[in-house]
Parts: structure tokens; sequence; C-alpha cells
């Protein structure tokens, strides 16, 4: 990101928009709630918004590439950090850490495999990592002038499946998303109950892919 000049003042204004709980975060903090973590490290945090939607008696922490977090957070709760020029977390590895929460963030880096990489290292065998990927196979991203102008890594499925396992993951559940209302929606969430996650007909219509997976 760093190669862009004026990115990161960009950045600043477009983490705003995401200061409302929107549909994937309020899923993926469902997932989260179902491993009942007791410290949550959110990278990527943009506004700290995944904090509103976790029990109060859950430990917050977060980092971003933004610093809108740091007016929200203790400062020994919050460090700021561009990930494609210093994926480094050792900070956070004192804070008794037992779950991550990535949502939103490979899409922008350029080595993703490092930052899973170094997640991997605050987590003891067997705890939670709650992460997403925007689904490139659907329909809607085919084209790339209906991709974000920010995205570097585009993988199929599979790809970030391997990603995960490459850095120390075992994926426990996978999850097609699609955030639409009314009879789109209704025929998804259909499909989602008959259907593997990666049946034809949801790998053509959902927009992401959110997964659980564990420190193996």
């Amino acid at each position: 990101m760093q190669e862009h000049p004026g990115l990161q003042e960009e950045w600043q204004t477009e983490t705003t928009l995401y200061q409302r709980p929107h549909p994937r975060l309020a899923r993926m903090a469902a997932l989260l709630k179902e491993c009942q973590p007791t410290a949550v490290l959110d990278i990527g945090c943009s506004t700290a918004t995944l904090a509103s939607l976790l029990p109060s008696d859950v430990e917050y922490f977060g980092c971003d590439v933004t610093d809108h977090a740091a007016r929200l957070l203790p400062p020994a709760h919050f460090q700021q950090r561009d990930l494609n020029a210093d994926c480094d977390l050792s900070w956070f590895a004192d804070r008794s850490i037992d779950a991550l929460h990535i949502g939103g963030v490979f899409e922008y880096l350029h080595e993703p495999g490092a930052t899973l990489a170094e997640a991997r290292r605050l987590l003891k065998p067997g705890q939670p990592l709650v992460t997403s990927i925007t689904n490139f196979a659907a329909a809607r991203y085919r084209n790339r002038n209906d991709q974000h102008r920010w995205w570097i890594y585009r993988p199929s499925l599979a790809e970030f499946q391997n990603l995960l396992a490459e850095n120390g993951w075992r994926v426990r559940h996978t999850e097609a998303f699609l955030d639409r209302r009314g009879p789109r929606q209704w025929i998804f969430d259909a499909r989602r109950r008959w259907y593997n996650p990666e049946h034809p007909s949801l790998l053509n219509t959902a927009l992401q892919y959110l997964f659980v997976a564990e420190a193996a």
C-alpha cells in the first residue's frame, strides 16, 4: 500500500464508512462468540466496530493501517500497523489472546501468507481464527471493473484454503455468504442449507466466504 502516494489518507476516509456493523461483520462476530473467547485480536480492526458485537466480558485488541481505533481503545489494546510494510504482531504476544478475527483484509495484502504465519504465532494449538475472503468466482466479481481498486490478492477458494493450511491453520467451518434482501437472499439461504459450501450454485452467487479455522 505504501507505493501509492496519498493512499494512507484515502484509507483514513474510507474506513469511517464502516463504523456501523455490516451483515458480514455481524455474522463473523456470531461465529467468534460460538468459540467462547476471552481475549480477541482484531487484525484490520478499522473503527473497532467488532468490539460492540462481542460480549462485554471479552477483552478486545486491535491493529489497523488507520488510527481510528486508537481514539476508542486503551493504548495497551491498539497498535497501528500497515501489514504490507510490516506484519510483525509480537507486540500482542503477552496479551493472553485466545482468538483472532481477520475480516476483509487479505484482498489488500501483497503477502497474505506472511500475516497468516505471524498470526499463527499468537495462538496455541486449537485456538480459533475467524476470517473471510471475497469470492472471486462469483459472477459479481468476474469483471475487474466491478472489483475494489485496491484489491491485490485475488485467490480462488481452493487457493485461499491452501494458504491457510500452509501457514498453520486447519479449517473446521466454511460458510458461503451473501448480503442481499428479499427473494435472492431467501433462495441463497435455502441452497446453503442443502448444498456443500463449494456447490457450483453457491460459488456462482456468494460474494464472500467465511471460515473458522484453528491453530494446527
